[in-house]
């Protein structure tokens, strides 16, 4: 797999993130980092609890991660679940749960193929 496949793969843009971070190094270490961040681990923590406020940041600070790394498909559903949750409050908590569950499997999508690639095609 090569890294624009991977791009393929989790729905991305691996044009933009070309052209932003100019080689294909500097995009995998980005893509390492990006398995070190626990702001899902937080914003899961946040809708189990109805934790608004929370909510509202760490779906923030994912969209902010997914739009720097074009994560396309990430950041138009992080995207959605910040316009529901940015009044404290969810009006409509099935729609809400829809596009979050959208953002989990997004995010899971992204974090397996991060490792897939690196662990079966270009080792750590």
């Amino acid at each position: 797999m090569t890294i624009d496949e991977f791009y393929v793969s989790i729905n991305g843009n691996y044009k933009e993130i070309k052209g932003r971070l100019s080689t294909e190094e500097r995009i995998k270490r980005f893509l390492l980092k990006f398995l070190e961040i626990d702001d899902m681990d937080v914003l899961k923590n946040a809708w189990e609890n109805d934790d608004y406020q929370n909510l509202f940041t760490y779906s923030n600070r994912i969209k902010g991660i997914a739009l720097n790394l074009s994560f396309d498909s990430l950041a138009d559903s992080t995207s959605k679940l910040i316009e529901l949750s940015k009044t404290g409050t969810l009006k409509d908590k099935k729609s809400a749960s829809e596009i979050y569950e959208r953002c989990c499997q997004e995010y899971d999508l992204i974090e397996k193929n991060i490792i897939l690639f690196f662990l079966y095609f270009h080792f750590f």
